[in-house]
């Protein structure tokens, strides 16, 4: 997501550039901080946009020292904003504090793993999430498909990748049929991928573009004949 400026920010008289850039929201300096060294160098008072958050569930044992127990993150004075999180959930993990905790949500990778429910994904997610990856359970119950897929498309997400180890192929045919229903009104177009099973692609009235991906799990009946190699010995 680009940040429109409608004029030279650097022709501003330095005073003037400073208080621009005190008022001015942690996910658009972000984006400014990419193009410009003299914004980088201006913007320090701000404080740092940290790349990667790794949060773990106090509920097993961190496998890598990069992993930040939920208790410790919850239990810090300052949260730094940060660019990408990963979240290891677990029953003692409430997204709702975990976000509160943050300043501003300047994120836009999320990334989810292990154990959580759908509505859980949602909270996590803000105008700025431009890739979403899921893998592990997502408890989504049938009924509460529709309402999700409802929801997810809202937030224009650019990649969203869902890896469940419960994901199956009922979930993407109701990622069609949801999305389909709402060409006219939210979508312009919506397309599966040619190549790619489980990839949905869709156009947003403002011209978005949202690709959906679904590495669902297949039901496959080897007793069939053209599954059984001609060569091995059956005897």
């Amino acid at each position: 997501m680009s940040t429109l400026v409608p004029f030279n920010l650097l022709s501003l008289s330095l005073p003037m550039l400073r208080n621009f850039i005190d008022i001015m929201p942690l996910k658009d300096l972000y984006t400014l901080r990419k193009n410009s060294d003299k914004i980088t160098s201006l913007s320090h008072f701000r404080g740092d946009i940290v790349q990667i958050l790794s949060i773990i569930t106090d509920n097993v044992e961190p496998w890598d020292d990069k992993l930040v127990r939920y208790s410790d993150y919850m239990n810090q004075a300052v949260v730094k904003p940060y660019s990408i999180i990963y979240v290891y959930m677990g029953s003692d993990i409430c997204p709702e504090a975990l976000l509160a905790k943050m300043e501003e949500q300047v994120y836009h990778f999320v990334f989810l793993a292990d154990e959580y429910d759908w509505k859980q994904v949602i909270t996590f997610l803000h105008a700025g999430v431009t890739n979403l990856n899921t893998s592990g359970i997502m408890h989504l119950p049938e009924e509460d498909m529709e309402t999700f897929l409802k929801r997810l498309s809202n937030y224009k997400v650019k990649d969203i990748l869902f890896s469940d180890r419960n994901c199956v192929k009922i979930w993407f045919d109701t990622a069609c049929k949801t999305w389909n229903s709402l060409i006219g009104t939210f979508f312009k177009t919506v397309e599966v991928g040619d190549h790619y099973p489980g990839k949905l692609m869709a156009i947003t009235q403002d011209d978005a573009k949202i690709e959906l991906y679904m590495n669902y799990k297949i039901d496959v009946d080897l007793s069939d004949d053209e599954f059984i190699d001609d060569n091995v010995d059956e005897s």
